[in-house]
């Protein structure tokens, strides 16, 4: 995962920094609901969140993209639209949030020296989408902000939430303040799209707990036999791990597998080595 965490907390030669504070906030689910849909859910977006959309605070969601699972850590996003800003536009609007957005120049910055030092195609992962590190472990990286944060499980039904806005540290003090205010619009834990979010699971939760619910297996089949490497994805020979299209749900199949692996063994140590991502 060496290469995909250095485009999401090194691509700053100053390095990142986090709003000082931490967001904290339960959610009435199962901490797999929540990891899983960092990990593996781009589906979602379309549905869950039209109402932005419908509103035009966002962009329709192109069919082009990737999920990629890598040892014990998974990402996914689109391949969205080039930057104007990027091509010689003058709108600073990203393909993602309609909204003029501050940190745009700063991206296209980011994308220019990533693509001279590790190949375009690197480059063109900034930013890096949903992500997740098995267990827990969670980002978001879009062109308005970026976040981490950690589902701590408190029960079958019930998730603790620890929540930080990540910063590169050479933005300029006003951008950063802009960036933290997308942050806190979007996915602080009042946010427009983070309580769409925390509805669906808690709704996921209440439907497996019922009878019926609990008879009924889940289907991950969604692009089941079309994984391909990821270097053939992204087109650069070094990204490590297996892909699978935008809407394909390798990476549900692979942190289920992680998860079925720990649960049967005897003890964390007696794991001598962590079942290989394939194809």
């Amino acid at each position: 995962m060496k290469t995909y965490f250095d485009l999401l907390f090194a691509r700053d030669p100053a390095g990142v920094e986090v709003v000082p504070g931490a967001h904290r906030w339960t959610v009435d689910t199962n901490w797999k609901i929540a990891a899983e849909n960092f990990a593996a859910d781009m589906y979602h977006v379309e549905h869950s969140h039209a109402r932005p959309a419908e509103l035009g605070l966002m962009q329709a969601v192109p069919d082009q993209g990737y999920q990629i699972s890598a040892g014990m850590g998974f990402i996914g996003h689109a391949f969205t639209r080039p930057v104007s800003e990027d091509v010689g536009g003058e709108e600073p609007l990203h393909s993602y949030w309609t909204l003029p957005n501050i940190q745009t120049e700063f991206l296209a910055e980011q994308r220019k020296r990533i693509a001279e030092e590790k190949g375009a195609e690197l480059a063109r992962l900034i930013p890096l989408g949903h992500g997740a590190l098995f267990p827990t472990f969670a980002w978001l990286d879009l062109e308005q902000f970026r976040l981490m944060r950690v589902h701590h499980p408190q029960g079958p039904d019930r998730t603790l939430i620890h929540q930080w806005c990540v910063l590169d540290k050479s933005l300029p003090e006003d951008v950063k303040d802009a960036v933290r205010k997308q942050y806190e619009l979007t996915f602080g834990p009042a946010g427009l799209l983070e309580q769409d979010d925390g509805e669906n699971w808690r709704e996921c939760q209440n439907g497996m707990r019922g009878f019926i619910g609990r008879q009924l297996d889940s289907n991950m089949m969604l692009g089941l036999g079309s994984d391909r490497t990821a270097a053939e994805v992204v087109g650069d020979d070094d990204v490590p791990g297996i892909a699978g299209g935008i809407y394909s749900e390798i990476n549900q199949r692979r942190f289920y597998e992680l998860w079925k692996t720990y649960m049967q063994a005897a003890s964390p140590e007696s794991i001598s080595k962590i079942p290989p991502t394939r194809i």
